[in-house]
């Protein structure tokens, strides 16, 4: 599900809840960023478990060009989250049912920032509650190559978690119908903490949140 601070509500299938907040922020150039051009290169990681149970499978982008400094710093760490999508999923995996991972990181060029989204799917078909879905994102600052995160996006880290949070809890219920308890019930997993809000990507108009499955039920 998408929600927009604009009321622009859409729905996506299977995908966790999306949430879009607004600041302002200049357009996107498609694979240029802090005016460098880059090219996208793709890689995966594939394989199967050891009790030959489950297999994965992530794809993912990288960069080629630029300055070496800064490309190398970014495609380490998109290395570094292919390898822990696998082995987060991997280790929480069943051990008596078959199973499968599958997920696609898709980078995305902003004028002062480089990010990739990864975006898939754990299911062992043979279990309830299956398949859910999976996000994970890294944000990185383009002239520099380190990663953002909301210690250094925000002046003040509380303060702007407690944005967040309140801006999700006005949103949410004014979108999407109460689910079963009442939206009180998700009350800790709208709480101003960073655990709530470890996924996100800049835009065109701020920032856009992800929430992983089951974080709402």
């Amino acid at each position: 599900m998408i929600l927009s601070v604009f009321r622009r509500v859409a729905f996506t299938p299977g995908l966790a809840a999306i949430l879009l907040l607004s600041f302002p922020l200049l357009a996107r150039a498609d694979s240029v960023s802090n005016g460098v051009a880059y090219a996208v290169v793709p890689d995966e990681v594939a394989g199967p478990s050891p009790n030959g149970l489950g297999g994965w499978t992530v794809k993912y982008q990288k960069l080629a060009g630029g300055d070496p400094a800064v490309t190398d710093q970014i495609n380490h760490i998109l290395d570094d989250e292919a390898n822990g999508q696998v082995w987060l999923n991997a280790a929480s995996a069943s051990k008596t049912k078959n199973w499968t991972f599958h997920t696609d990181g898709t980078l995305q060029f902003r004028p002062l920032t480089i990010s990739e989204i990864f975006v898939g799917q754990y299911d062992a078909p043979e279990l309830p509650n299956m398949p859910f879905d999976t996000v994970a994102t890294r944000v990185f600052d383009a002239r520099s190559g380190g990663q953002i995160v909301w210690e250094n996006l925000f002046r003040d880290k509380r303060a702007g978690l407690a944005r967040l949070s309140d801006l999700t809890k006005t949103i949410l219920p004014a979108a999407y119908p109460a689910p079963p308890g009442g939206w009180a019930e998700y009350g800790y997993a709208m709480a101003p903490l960073e655990i709530n809000f470890k996924y996100w990507m800049p835009t065109a108009k701020g920032i856009e949140l992800h929430f992983p499955d089951y974080q709402f039920g």
